[in-house]
């Protein structure tokens, strides 16, 4: 009978092609992921100690011409964002005794599909994960949404919007932190104690450069005058995606609303309580959303694995850029043979960050319920 075991070059060569592929497979998992990667929004060999890009906050000042001299005033136009690399990986190895006890050619190789199928689940799952986490508060993985969008303290229900208060890539959230005004508040203000009309009116660009807009889905002033979700959850995304257009500029309007699991369901008992029929949407399947999904005010609503419970996010998913500090989103490494440990050792690795514009994003959030 042949011998049917398998040679240490033939057993790593097979490992190494079979790490190959995470990749490829892991970016057709995820929807936000797969939608940044369609838009070109993934990145490759980065280097350098730190992760920068930058931030346009201003425009030239525009004063009205009364004669006399024209005045010069040099413009102070960028900040530079300024985050450190992170990267996380899966591992896993393959002790001797196993590899003796699993010798037929058939056998390695099930046992490897097995490994690397269980390294590709979890290197997904965390960074689909990670871009909804905070970064300041999970060490060690990339920067994600969260860590931008906390609100000053003194929501009420009143209140439609809450004040951004945080601090992301060097630079802080907080309105008029680059200077400028804005329109001084009305009757019905969208923040009953600001003292300014925004995110209506209107007022200098450096007012709200690195503002995101946190809505406060459990206010009692928006129209139905409760402080229920459900009552309130189609007239917040309505209202965030009017806002990000009209204040980002012509390509700040969002394409993507993603609800956790929880405000998902009621969205869609919204919707089912106004229609029979749900009309899948052309333009999210064309960009690969499979499963529920809505069409409102031009944004594809809809909900994925990692969502953080009770909160929206609103998003232009072509300001989002992921940066890779490999020429691949994962990196096989392996196998290697540890002679101590008689074991077979091999890891995928990701290293690289994400890169927010915060004024492009809004969040849902019962903030008056903190």
């Amino acid at each position: 009978m042949a011998d049917q075991s398998v040679s240490p070059s033939q057993f790593y060569t097979t490992l190494h092609e079979y790490l190959r592929q995470v990749s490829d497979l892991t970016l057709r998992s995820f929807q936000l992921l797969d939608r940044i990667t369609k838009r070109k929004g993934v990145s490759y060999n980065h280097n350098g100690d730190r992760c920068q890009w930058p931030l346009k906050i201003a425009l030239p000042t525009v004063h009205p011409y009364t004669g006399g001299t024209l005045q010069f005033d040099e413009s102070d136009k960028h900040r530079e964002m300024d985050l450190p690399w992170r990267m996380f990986y899966a591992a896993d190895g393959l002790d001797e005794l196993t590899r003796l006890q699993n010798r037929g050619e058939a056998a390695i190789i099930r046992r490897q599909d097995k490994v690397t199928d269980d390294i590709r689940q979890a290197l997904q799952n965390k960074l689909a994960w990670s871009i909804y986490c905070d970064g300041y508060v999970s060490i060690g993985y990339p920067h994600g949404l969260e860590s931008f969008l906390a609100v000053k303290a003194g929501t009420v229900v009143a209140d439609r919007i809450g004040q951004p208060d945080d601090d992301y890539a060097s630079i802080a959230t907080d309105l008029f932190s680059e200077g400028g005004t804005w329109d001084a508040a009305g009757a019905t203000p969208p923040n009953t104690t600001l003292g300014y009309e925004w995110p209506n009116g209107s007022g200098d660009t450096e007012a709200d450069c690195t503002s995101p807009k946190l809505l406060n889905i459990t206010s009692t002033s928006w129209t139905a005058g409760t402080n229920n979700v459900d009552d309130n959850i189609e007239e917040c995304i309505s209202q965030a995606v009017t806002w990000l257009r009209l204040l980002g500029g012509p390509d700040a309007m969002p394409d993507l609303c993603m609800l956790s699991a929880d405000y998902f369901e009621i969205y869609k008992a919204v919707q089912r309580a106004k229609q029979t029929i749900n009309v899948p949407w052309a333009p999210g399947q064309d960009v690969g959303f499979k499963g529920d999904g809505f069409n409102q005010d031009g944004v594809f609503v809809t909900t994925e694995y990692g969502v953080p419970q009770t909160r929206g996010y609103i998003i232009n998913s072509s300001k989002v850029e992921l940066r890779c500090m490999y020429e691949q989103l994962f990196k096989a490494k392996g196998p290697d043979e540890d002679l101590r440990g008689l074991t077979m050792l091999w890891a995928a690795v990701f290293a690289g960050q994400w890169c927010f514009e915060p004024k492009n994003v809004a969040k849902l959030y019962p903030y008056a319920a903190q």
